[in-house]
């Protein structure tokens, strides 16, 4: 899907981490804090968006986090429209019909295994609009 960097401690090395550096902890802390922000904001767009500005937030993210440019992007999901689906707490019928939907306004061009985005700022107004 995305990538991410896990790092397993044992109790007791956390302990003696926290000990050891007396900020640790709090920085532990904000920043679980801020991922569980980001989660209920995601959650929150979730239950309010359609699923077409949640498709295109979804590409934005992915996209532009993969690429690092502005520009046309190609996106190479290794995800299926039924993972985005379940990710979007959607059915993939939806899925593809918001892809085409997505692709008729050009906005982003589609093949086997990618999207392209076409109008990244086209995608950022529907989002917002929302």
């Amino acid at each position: 899907m995305l990538d991410t960097e896990v790092a397993f401690f044992r109790t007791a090395t956390l302990d003696r981490l926290q000990h050891e550096f007396p900020g640790f902890a709090q920085r532990v802390i904000e920043e679980l804090a801020m991922l569980v922000g980001r989660s209920r904001r995601m959650r929150a767009q979730h239950a309010s968006a359609p699923v077409i500005a949640r498709l295109a937030a979804f590409l934005l993210d992915y996209g532009l986090t993969d690429a690092g440019t502005e520009h046309e992007t190609a996106v190479a999901l290794t995800l299926t429209q039924r993972d985005l689906a379940l990710l979007l707490d959607t059915t993939r019928e939806t899925i593809n019909r918001a892809l085409v939907e997505l692709s008729r306004a050009s906005f982003v061009a589609t093949g086997s295994g990618h999207v392209r985005i076409l109008r990244p700022d086209s995608l950022r107004a529907l989002v917002a609009s929302y």
